[in-house]
Order: C-alpha cells, then structure tokens, then sequence
C-alpha cells in the first residue's frame, strides 16, 4: 500500500512477526550500525534495511517463492526487483548471518580439525566469556 500511494517503501520493524524478539532486534541494530559505518546514514525515515537475496541456489536469478526459504511465514511472500547502487549495499554470508543472529560462534577455522579445535576452545570458556565472544 505504502508503494502504492507513496511511491516509495520503508521497512517497519513493527509489523515483522520477530520485531519482538529481542535477540533479533540487537542482531539487526548492529547490523545497521555496521552499515552506517560502511555506507552513509540511511535516507529519512529508514530505520532498517530490506532483506533481499541477490544469489539464491548458486544463481542470480528470481526466487521461486514455493522453496524452503519462504514456507512457514504467516503472510504470503511477494517478490521486488530492486534497483540499488553497488555502494548503498551490503552482501553477506547467509549461513554465517544466521550463525551470528542465533548467537552461535563464528571462528576463522578453515578445516574441520581447526574447526573441532575452536569448538572444544569455545566449550571450555564460562558463559559469561561465550557471550562475549559471540557477539
């Protein structure tokens, strides 16, 4: 509707069926403290930015909305081709996001014995001292 009559859009955290979990919204206000940092302050009346996959299935290509990414929400999915510049932007890792946004610890192994190692690392330290390093 907001398109429709405006001509432009906004996400609003508000009407996410996550906006009140609490471990989301701190991931995705440092996502956008990140983004400051990297790209200008955002346009008025941008408080957050919009998810979009650029790659899916290793393709650039239009989503097939009928795929494991887009079951399970509560309202239909719909598709918006975008047209942003290269430097307003910010590409990531979807698999290291969601190990970031579930408050999982994200290393720098690079093979699967690096990897048990800074497990059983990360395993050894309090909770107090796991919290810091996830985030």
């Amino acid at each position: 509707m907001q398109l429709k009559e405006q001509g432009v859009i906004h996400t609003n955290i508000e009407l996410s069926e996550y906006a009140d979990w609490d471990m989301f919204r701190s991931a995705y206000d440092w996502l956008v403290v990140q983004m400051v940092k990297r790209i200008g302050t955002p346009p008025s009346g941008v408080a957050y930015p919009f998810w979009a996959w650029h790659t899916m299935d290793w393709k650039h290509k239009k989503p097939d909305l009928r795929s494991m990414e887009f079951r399970g929400y509560s309202v239909p999915c719909v598709c918006l081709e975008l047209e942003i510049p290269d430097n307003q932007v910010l590409l990531n890792d979807e698999e290291n996001w969601n190990t970031i946004l579930n408050r999982g610890y994200l290393g720098d192994a690079t093979s699967d014995a690096e990897f048990d190692a800074e497990m059983a690392w990360f395993d050894t330290l309090p909770v107090e001292k796991q919290q810091l390093v996830q985030h």
